[in-house]
């Protein structure tokens, strides 16, 4: 579990390990996030074993995380993708409404969303997915992040 820090006004915003207290993550815009825990070590490695795919996202849905699940199954690298929206890559294969209706749903209900999408690998290929996305707020409620967990079907 992880929170963000109080003292934090939005422009950089600090997720800390509820257990130890240390960052683990630190916003850098669209560059990407860093995710780390000096004290624990633990979160990195469970989103590194995972075998859903882990996607940390800004508010305006670019992409600031990605393990290595989604470059296995997306076959495009960290680097391809920091930065970019899911859209832009392998993401978009959906009707206009649905996309509109799930940024509704997260955007100003706040709501966390279970949908089924179809995406387009690197290579061409279609694939569906199962996709959970949760918004993280700050302590004063205002979306920040968007997490989302996507299993292949």
């Amino acid at each position: 579990m992880s929170t963000v820090n109080p003292k934090n006004e939005n422009t950089d915003p600090n997720i800390r390990c509820m257990k130890c207290g240390k960052t683990l993550a630190k916003s850098h815009g669209v560059v990407g996030v860093e995710i780390k825990c000096s004290r624990c070590g633990t979160l990195n490695r469970v989103l590194e074993g995972m075998i859903e795919q882990v996607i940390i996202t800004s508010k305006d849905g670019r992409i600031l995380f990605v393990n290595k699940a989604v470059e296995m199954a997306t076959g495009y690298s960290a680097h391809e993708s920091i930065g970019k929206k899911p859209s832009e890559l392998w993401g978009g294969h959906m009707p206009r409404e649905f996309y509109a209706d799930m940024w509704k749903r997260m955007l100003e209900k706040k709501e966390s969303i279970k949908l089924k999408m179809t995406n387009k690998k690197k290579n061409g290929d279609m694939y569906d997915i199962e996709l959970l996305v949760s918004p993280i707020s700050d302590t004063t409620g205002e979306i920040i992040f968007f997490v989302g967990i996507e299993v292949v079907i």
